[in-house]
């Protein structure tokens, strides 16, 4: 009996797309994906699972205003298609994106992998256990500089964007102005989501201010915090 030809797969299209605003490649998920509904509008995919063909444009403010004066999206869709306004766009990304951080952040604390306040944070440093910290925007300059010169010593990736209420929310409303993050899989897409979210801001990381791929191969334990965190 003759054996069937197996079919080959349908080519992907790889891990790279195109900016609708620069007409720059960035990677797949440094980018803000957008899809065109029935109505012939473009609609932010804030989770990256809707179906059907992606529009794509790099987090940054200036390439949302570029892809509505050049009408990227009709390009992108390779149809009539409306952007919508680009500060009510911007400010939808915006929103998610802090969204989902502190979704995450939620995760993370019912894992065990989120020590929270001045204590936690210095004994997880020491330990060399952080794999990303927060310390609050209004937090005291005393505290933010030295957490975040102890962390950058050892090369952890820091932020300070989020602000004390938003901590204290993961934690019943607890006075709190620096987390650490102890999983470095979860901190890799805390990450990634507080680059876009500082870039869409117009705000530079000092660490890192571009989107770029991490070259690091080294995996790191998740260990749970110590102490009780609520």
């Amino acid at each position: 009996m003759a054996q069937r030809k197996k079919k080959s797969a349908a080519p992907r299209a790889g891990s790279w797309r195109t900016c609708a605003g620069c007409r720059q490649r960035l990677p797949r998920t440094h980018g803000l994906r957008l899809v065109r509904d029935p109505s012939g509008r473009a609609r932010p995919d804030l989770y990256g699972k809707l179906p059907g063909r992606g529009m794509y444009l790099c987090p940054r403010p200036e390439c949302i205003e570029l892809a509505a004066k050049r009408q990227g999206a009709a390009r992108a869709f390779r149809q009539a298609t409306t952007l919508g306004d680009p500060a009510q766009l911007l400010q939808t990304f915006r929103d998610s994106l802090h969204d989902q951080v502190l979704s995450l952040l939620s995760i993370c604390r019912r894992g065990g992998w989120l020590p929270a306040g001045k204590t936690q944070v210095q004994q997880a440093l020491q330990q060399d256990r952080v794999a990303l910290l927060l310390v609050a925007s209004d937090a005291g300059r005393a505290l933010a500089g030295d957490l975040l010169g102890k962390a950058r010593r050892r090369g952890v990736f820091t932020d300070d964007r989020l602000t004390s209420t938003d901590f204290s929310g993961l934690f019943g409303d607890r006075p709190l102005a620096t987390l650490a993050v102890t999983h470095r899989g979860l901190a890799r897409k805390l990450r990634l989501l507080l680059l876009k979210l500082n870039s869409l801001s117009g705000k530079a990381n000092p660490v890192e201010d571009k989107l770029t791929a991490s070259k690091s191969r080294t995996k790191m334990p998740d260990r749970r915090a110590g102490g009780a965190i609520g």
